[in-house]
């Protein structure tokens, strides 16, 4: 509340302006996430000018693209599904390199890394580690895994190009902080 000199009291909205450095970088942040536009919104509305040139600014650019990355990451994650009928776990790096497979003609274990044989292999390994792949249908699982064959795999077709196989196994989080990433660096490079 203000007071004015003849005692008439009226409400200002803005009592404590933000400081210059707060303006620009909350401004860079949105102009990257807004992919440049909201430079031409703030000239419509007439709002205060935003110094592009400064060190703040290029700070919430750079907030900009990290809060896509994580945005991207979290989508990610979430769309990489949760266990439900009609889904099942597929690895991205197999866990037959971590625990092996046992080859019946000699009793070995086979295809087994011992570069994998510690407690980050284990836990890469572990069922339903969506940093390491997705839940996914038995169609998707048997067409982008050679070793995989559910029931009725005659009916699904052929399975996917060794390189298809490989894009389509990537976990999903890994996929969404990507795109996330590159929405963030191209709305940041529209701010030029």
């Amino acid at each position: 509340m203000v007071v004015g000199m003849g005692g008439e009291k009226s409400w200002d909205p803005t009592p404590f302006p933000l400081p210059d450095s707060a303006v620009n970088a909350s401004a860079g942040f949105g102009d990257t996430l807004l992919l440049g536009i909201s430079p031409y919104i703030r000239t419509a509305l007439g709002i205060g000018s935003v110094d592009q040139e400064s060190l703040a600014y290029s700070y919430g650019e750079y907030a900009g693209i990290g809060a896509s990355f994580l945005t991207g990451g979290i989508t990610g994650w979430k769309a990489a599904g949760t266990k439900a009928p009609g889904l099942e776990f597929s690895h991205w790096v197999s866990d037959r390199f971590v625990n092996g497979v046992l080859n019946p003609k000699n009793g070995r274990q086979s295809y087994r890394k011992d570069y994998l044989d510690n407690a980050f292999g284990q836990w890469l390994a572990k069922k339903g580690n969506k940093w390491n792949g997705n839940y996914v249908t038995p169609k998707q699982h048997y067409r982008h895994d050679s070793w995989r064959s559910p029931t009725g795999w005659r009916d699904f077709g052929s399975r996917y190009h060794p390189v298809l196989q490989q894009y389509s196994r990537i976990p999903l989080v890994y996929k969404g902080a990507a795109g996330g990433g590159i929405y963030g660096v191209v709305g940041d490079s529209l701010n030029d």
